[in-house]
């Protein structure tokens, strides 16, 4: 199941499970408002950060026991259907970029710009 949820008004076992997460994926847990989860068995096993002021994706991890089963993928057009467009997410270069741009050219997005921190893809 698929849910948008304010972080602000989730359980903090929940908060917890998608801080943990984000940790576990980035190394960091910053959240914004929005968190798309998806629940499985009443436990969130993927997370989504949307921040609806600038149309950008951020943070988008699955729990490592369920990946490849096209979780993510879900959790990326549900957020299609719930945000303007363009749609813009940001891949650091010191992630394993050539994965990750990959997976995002293979659901639409096409990349915009580059720094040498970062490329910032869009979908529109």
């Amino acid at each position: 199941m698929i849910s948008l949820r304010l972080f602000k008004n989730m359980s903090i076992p929940d908060k917890n499970e998608c801080n943990n997460l984000i940790y576990n994926n980035f190394g960091n847990n910053i959240l914004y408002d929005n968190v798309l989860v998806y629940i499985k068995n009443n436990k969130i096993i993927a997370v989504i950060v949307i921040n609806n002021n600038d149309n950008t994706l951020n943070q988008i991890c699955t729990n490592i026991e369920y990946r490849r089963r096209g979780i993510a993928t879900e959790l990326i057009e549900s957020a299609k259907k719930l945000l303007k467009k363009p749609i813009y997410l940001n891949i650091e270069k010191h992630l394993n970029y050539n994965y990750l741009i990959d997976f995002f050219m293979k659901r639409g997005f096409k990349i915009e710009s580059e720094t040498t921190e970062k490329f910032i893809m869009k979908y529109n």
